[in-house]
């Protein structure tokens, strides 16, 4: 398992792609924090993905807002504080960009 004990988040997560990005990770052992402006999307992912017996936990966050991108990044520090591993996105605002700098792809999260 590649990723075992990290965090790995997963944006536009509440479904489609988003969501089988966060089972891949899940599966290679990784805790998911699933982002989504969609609530009930999000709490449905990480449903499905806690009965896979996955770690998940949901932040609702609109990452094309500055505010969001602090919200996701608090939220996604497992246990708080520890920083993050990966930064897996289905999409990338030019706000998140800026207050995140360099995530990494998801391309660049699997190979490494």
């Amino acid at each position: 398992m590649r990723f075992q004990n990290k965090t790995v988040v997963v944006t536009g997560a509440a479904g489609g792609i988003g969501a089988a990005i966060c089972t891949r990770f899940g599966n290679e052992g990784a805790k998911i924090v699933v982002a989504d402006v969609n609530a009930e999307g999000a709490a449905a992912t990480v449903t499905a993905l806690q009965g896979l017996g996955i770690e998940a936990r949901a932040c609702v966050s609109d990452i094309s807002q500055r505010d969001g991108c602090i919200t996701l990044i608090d939220t996604a520090s497992w246990p708080p504080k520890a920083g993050l591993t990966c930064f897996a996105t289905t999409r990338v605002s030019t706000v998140a960009a800026r207050c995140c700098p360099s995530p990494p792809t998801i391309g660049a999260c699997l190979l490494r």
